[in-house]
């Protein structure tokens, strides 16, 4: 029970080395799940850091399982991550060089960590995360699955696992039930702190800090997290404007927030949570990296440098390259036609490459008390089950474009964005863009999404929606489709088509939605040769 400035105990278990020669450098893992739950599996993890010859510290944060105080988000990761590595280096197996390592909110204590200052503190491996948590939670368009962490982990000293709603008629007030009304009242500050942006100053002493980041850092996301926009907005800066600019690397993979890995839809998958054999292959891909920086930074040893940027072609192969997107990345715009037909079925309209093809508009109605659905049921897990859009897609309120099967291969790797030529019958709309990859069976992978707040009145607008990046690589056979609509529930809070604030709406009104045109700009890495969505091949550059 390790003693925090003003009292409060952490609980924090300590994984030496067998046999233990002398003093050696710490990895520290600080974390709100439990640390001795087998879904964190921190024991394997530190068993096989220790066969390289590292300690590992594990801690359960403030408020949470067997650590005393109140369970706070955030707010004191700071001042109990310098704490902790205070603590470390009066151990007498400790070398005084301390890393830290950990995915999701346990990397969110590591920019904390970061951001004290302390000196022992030398290299991070920041997981599927972002420091950035004023955008991330108080974004225009609400993310039920984001906000809904905070009363499941917040409430109580033990999680709990809330229900998804399933009511599209949501206030703030009854958001968290009757009963958590530590974690209603950690909801309603966060979200407040986050709107108006205080959070950031709170939770970081002296900013925000990836531009302040003096210490090497791997910073590692992947495809299908929920976290990677926000990450990659975090290695934009830490990569150009940080003192250890020259010391981050970026390792982008084709994975969920959970780690389960993109396969062929009929693969099943290696379910680790539940299959000790499944996580002893897991723990090599999880650490080689890692192990790396820590033997080069903690270590001192004479190791190579990882890459600048590593990343993962889904369906593909892994790849070097010194800034992220890679080198010979171009843009390639792919265009909206035939929009009459766009909310017809799954098909819909076209998607071309060649401009200037005639584009039909297409209305759909939005009602807020029916919206479309999102299928997954686990935001988090999202390649645990892959689920098919095509039901989705054949909704009368999606408008999709589908590209023609591509004779060749397609590589995409980068940011992908929507510009749409948009109009709502409301006084704002919410407009949700979605990439996928349709299979030759018309099964239809999630890709992509982005979302965008609409036109703040009723008029048309040219509207921007960014859908983040990836790395994926279009298979022979397969074709390229966009959806567009007006909600996505439970995933995010449905707008009510009044000027309400969606979480204190009275009432609710069906609206009508107009879309004229468009196009979506995908980032492209050339091949040796370079297929046209119309079945046309032309040489590359």
């Amino acid at each position: 029970m390790v003693p925090m400035r003003d009292g409060v105990r952490l609980s924090t278990g300590v994984y030496l080395p067998e046999p233990l020669r002398g003093r050696v450098p710490a990895i520290l893992i600080r974390l709100p799940y439990d640390r001795l739950n087998r879904a964190s599996f921190l024991g394997p993890i530190a068993r096989y850091l220790g066969e390289h010859g590292y300690a590992v510290v594990t801690q359960d944060v403030r408020g949470k399982y067997s650590s005393e105080g109140e369970p706070t988000p955030f707010l004191t990761e700071a001042d109990d991550g310098y704490d902790t590595l205070e603590w470390l280096t009066r151990q007498t197996w400790c070398s005084g060089a301390v890393g830290m390592y950990g995915d999701s909110y346990y990397g969110c204590t590591q920019w904390s960590a970061a951001a004290s200052g302390h000196p022992a503190l030398r290299a991070i491996v920041p997981r599927v995360t972002t420091s950035r948590i004023a955008e991330y939670f108080g974004a225009a368009v609400s993310r039920l699955s984001f906000l809904q962490w905070v009363p499941d982990v917040w409430s109580l000293a033990e999680n709990v696992d809330l229900p998804a709603p399933t009511s599209p008629v949501i206030h703030m007030d009854d958001f968290v039930p009757v009963g958590l009304e530590h974690g209603r009242r950690m909801f309603l500050e966060l979200l407040e702190s986050c709107r108006d942006g205080s959070i950031t100053e709170r939770i970081y002493p002296g900013g925000e800090p990836t531009a302040r980041l003096s210490i090497p850092a791997l910073h590692v996301g992947g495809w299908w997290d929920l976290d990677k926009p926000w990450q990659l907005r975090d290695w934009a800066v830490v990569s150009s404007r940080a003192p250890a600019a020259a010391q981050q690397h970026l390792m982008l993979g084709a994975i969920d927030h959970y780690d389960f890995e993109h396969r062929p839809w009929d693969l099943p998958v290696e379910d680790y949570l539940e299959d000790d054999e499944a996580l002893e292959r897991l723990l090599p891909r999880l650490l080689r990296a890692p192990i790396q920086l820590y033997d080069r930074h903690l270590l001192g040893r004479d190791v190579p440098e990882l890459p600048r940027v590593s990343y993962q072609l889904a369906n593909g192969l892994w790849h070097a390259a010194d800034r992220w997107p890679p080198p010979g990345a171009e843009p390639r715009a792919l265009h909206l036609a035939r929009g009459g037909q766009a909310c017809r079925d799954a098909q819909g309209g076209r998607l071309t490459t060649a401009a200037g093809e005639p584009t039909a508009s297409c209305t759909w109605l939005h009602d807020p008390l029916h919206p479309v659905p999102s299928l997954v049921e686990n935001d988090w897990q999202i390649m645990g089950t892959p689920i098919s859009e095509e039901s989705v897609h054949a909704r009368e309120d999606v408008a999709t474009f589908t590209s023609e099967p591509l004779e060749t291969a397609l590589s995409l790797a980068g940011p992908v964005t929507a510009q749409l030529d948009f109009e709502s019958a409301a006084p704002a709309a919410h407009v949700i863009v979605t990439l996928c990859d349709v299979a030759p069976d018309g099964r239809a992978l999630l890709l992509l999404e982005g979302v965008a707040l609409g036109p703040a009145r009723p008029r048309r607008a040219e509207i921007e929606v960014e859908l983040s990046d990836t790395g994926y690589r279009v298979l022979p056979g397969h074709r390229l489709r966009i959806a567009v609509c007006s909600s996505r529930f439970p995933r995010y809070l449905p707008h009510p088509g009044t000027d309400e604030d969606a979480w204190a709406a009275t009432a609710r009104r069906t609206t009508t939605q107009t879309l004229h045109g468009g196009r979506v700009v995908v980032t492209v890495v050339p091949n040796a040769t370079r297929p046209d969505l119309q079945g046309e091949r032309t040489n590359d550059r």
